[in-house]
């Protein structure tokens, strides 16, 4: 603890993480900062106001500005380098408040330019981030399944149906109903901590793909209807739907709204009964998944929760028919 121009304040250092006090005009150099802070959130107005006041400042101190700044990159910070648009509240200090360590998210920046497609994402360092994960970049967030060769990557689509090449697009890009854009390098890019997987993504067939599956191995069978109940989030964003394969010489990626033998529903129980299907399969298959819609996400005031839940399947089943089979004979 010690003494400062704003009263006693808690310092602490550790690797690469430095919580301090500091005047407007002494702020330089690149700063990693949280978007949320006590409940207190910036938008983009707030932000160029902040840097206008630093630009003004010529380096003289601003008696009416203090800030708490918190950095955690594992690259070193250089001449030229950006504030991140998501910043602390500007307020006043008072002598005897007490300053807090936050925890940090790990970030490193893109060393190469991302087009909007792209399933690689490569970073200057991997320090601190996991396996797999998902990552901000700008207002859109990103899984990615894999690092190597210096870069975070995620499984490709196929260049058509069934061909499974792996030479489309990235499958996990805009996630949370974000869009997908394209980035420079030098680009920011944070560790994003989230609570459900959005590992759904339609035309797509992938192993890394999150849904529940089930099927109906049943020879002969005369599926009459498909079935779903669950708990809604009471939050906008996640919706249920359902994919139906009846012939399995049809790739799940092709589109269903073309293709026979592939069906898309979006209703469990619509008019309070199944699905109608009234088809003939010995081979019934369904992939139940999560779509969150645009808006599931909010980048820039944080008032949207859909990201952060997932309905609760209480209910799923199927209704048909079948012709009798013998299963085994002797004979005396």
């Amino acid at each position: 603890m010690r003494s400062s121009r704003l009263g006693p304040v808690r310092e602490t250092v550790s690797r690469r993480t430095v919580l301090e006090p500091r005047w407007v005009g002494e702020i330089q150099g690149r700063f990693v900062v949280p978007q949320y802070q006590r409940g207190y959130r910036w938008g983009p107005v707030d932000v160029r106001r902040l840097l206008e006041d630093i630009h003004e400042s010529s380096g003289e101190t601003m008696s009416h500005h203090a800030f708490l700044f918190w950095a955690c990159f594992d690259i070193e910070p250089d001449e030229g380098g950006r504030l991140v648009d998501q910043m602390l509240r500007v307020r006043p200090w008072t002598a005897g408040e007490r300053a807090f360590i936050l925890e940090c998210w790990p970030a490193t920046t893109l060393s190469a330019q991302v087009p909007a497609g792209s399933a690689t994402l490569p970073v200057a360092s991997f320090s601190g981030f996991p396996d797999q994960g998902t990552v901000r970049i700008g207002n859109e967030l990103i899984h990615y399944t894999r690092r190597r060769a210096g870069a975070l990557e995620m499984p490709r689509g196929s260049s058509r149906p069934g061909l499974d090449d792996r030479q489309g697009g990235g499958l996990f890009r805009g996630r949370y109903g974000t869009a997908a854009g394209s980035y420079a390098a030098g680009e920011i890019v944070i560790l994003h901590p989230v609570r459900y997987w959005d590992r759904w993504t339609e035309l797509a067939d992938a192993p890394e793909l999150s849904y529940f599956g089930f099927s109906l191995p049943q020879p002969d069978a005369f599926v009459e209807s498909v079935f779903w109940q669950a708990e809604e989030t009471g939050h906008f964003g996640p919706r249920l739907g359902l994919l139906q394969r009846t012939d399995p010489a049809v790739p799940w990626d092709a589109d269903p709204g073309l293709t026979p033998g592939l069906d898309l529903y979006w209703e469990g129980m619509p008019n309070g009964a199944g699905n109608r299907l009234e088809r003939s399969s010995s081979m019934a298959e369904w992939r139940l998944f999560v779509r969150y819609e645009p808006g599931s996400f909010d980048a820039a005031e944080g008032s949207a929760h859909g990201w952060k839940s997932a309905p609760n399947v209480t209910v799923f089943g199927t209704e048909y028919v079948a012709p009798g089979r013998r299963m085994w004979s002797v004979e005396r």
